[in-house]
């Protein structure tokens, strides 16, 4: 918390070392497990490049401006002495000070290895130091100015979104698949910090880092019983489905055009038909009969009416900050939507085709992604081995 809240350079950096110092100690907390340390090492070598990344930014907004104090670095006086390059050059180190303790493509190799670390550790883990890019990257949001490290920033966390997904899909271990959400998660909340939307991010971590952190601490009641579901309703459901994914596109294109001109309402518009869409399918298209059906609907608009109504607290209460941020192109916003689309839709088209080989292949090289290195991996640990005996 010292990280964001001091306002001074040097203490952002030390603080910033010293979280990612701790954060590696808890990861090889059971320092009797030799594949615990394994993960301490991939962790604390990533972490230290993160580290170094923030350092050198700082160093170079100090010796430009000359000043410590943050509020007076993002000055209108003081970033005006920066020229195009050295904005560039230090918006590029921030966003890979950001990128790796968020587990963003290509960085994302040392939550992976975390597994192994205790389940509490985990839920601390997923929901204190990776989100705090977002916090990071609002600090210094006057800095960016949609230039081509706001276009690099959109593409990696678009890419780490369908990464992310397709981990949390392929992975049979469930911390696996929560390791899988977070990087998806992540991607979409630095999604939101590079087209400006830096209140969204906000309340994205905050709500992720509650969601996420539950999730993790009732990680032993995932064991459940795998009874054969016959979908005898199945023919008649897709009436429903056309139905909700009617609903889903009208309600995404309201959305959209309540603000056509911003890109992160048509990325906001994209994302809320297409999850509405889901799930509509989840609860209600594949309820059981007509009481399962109101069920589900029950549910769908219950979680709408607490989204929102948190939304709408958290809005109001951090609308009171100045966020200052300058959009990226709308070219790169189509990229990114373009790149999100083709996911879905391959991944669509291959759920489909279960026995082609493009199944195969993107099926293995998911798991592989997925799956951390040997050394970080014991079958049977030794430790528990030496205990019982």
């Amino acid at each position: 918390s010292i990280t964001w809240l001091s306002g001074d350079l040097r203490l952002m950096v030390i603080f910033w070392g010293a979280t990612l110092v701790g954060l590696t100690l808890l990861i090889r907390l059971n320092s009797a497990w030799h594949v615990a340390s394994e993960a301490a090492k991939v962790s604390g070598r990533l972490f230290l490049l993160s580290w170094f990344s923030l350092f050198f930014a700082m160093i170079w907004l100090f010796q430009v401006t000359g000043q410590w104090r943050l509020s007076l670095v993002l000055t209108n006086e003081s970033l005006a002495q920066l020229e195009i390059w050295e904005r560039t050059g230090i918006h590029l180190l921030i966003v890979l000070a950001v990128i790796i303790p968020a587990a963003q493509w290509p960085f994302q190799r040392w939550l992976i290895e975390s597994i192994v670390a205790p389940t509490p550790v985990s839920a601390i883990m997923h929901a204190g130091l990776v989100n705090a890019g977002g916090i990071i990257l609002t600090r210094f949001s006057p800095l960016f100015n949609g230039g081509i490290a706001s276009i690099i920033l959109l593409l990696l966390a678009g890419i780490s979104v369908l990464i992310g997904t397709g981990i949390s899909l392929v992975q049979v271990d469930y911390k696996r698949q929560l390791v899988g959400s977070t990087i998806a998660q992540m991607g979409f909340m630095l999604i939101q910090c590079a087209l400006g939307a830096y209140i969204a991010a906000i309340i994205h971590l905050i709500l992720h880092g509650l969601f996420k952190a539950t999730l993790f601490l009732q990680a032993g009641s995932a064991v459940q019983r795998h009874e054969g579901s016959t979908r005898a309703n199945e023919g008649s459901s897709y009436l429903w489905i056309a139905a909700g994914r009617t609903l889903a596109l009208v309600i995404g294109v309201a959305f959209w055009l309540a603000a056509p001109g911003e890109g992160y309402q048509f990325i906001s518009a994209l994302i809320l038909g297409w999850s509405l869409s889901v799930s509509w399918t989840q609860l209600v298209a594949f309820g059981e009969g007509k009481i399962g059906r109101i069920v589900g609907l029950i549910c769908l608009g219950g979680a709408a009416l607490v989204y929102f109504i948190i939304h709408n607290l958290f809005y109001k209460w951090l609308h009171t900050i100045d966020f200052q941020s300058v959009q990226p192109p709308m070219s790169a916003v189509i990229i990114v939507v373009c790149l999100l689309l083709f996911g879905s839709a391959l991944g669509t088209w291959v759920a489909r085709h279960r026995s082609s080989v493009l199944f195969a292949v993107i099926y293995l090289w998911l798991v592989r992604l997925g799956e951390a290195k040997p050394k970080s991996v014991e079958s049977h640990p030794d430790y528990l081995k030496q205990y019982l005996s």
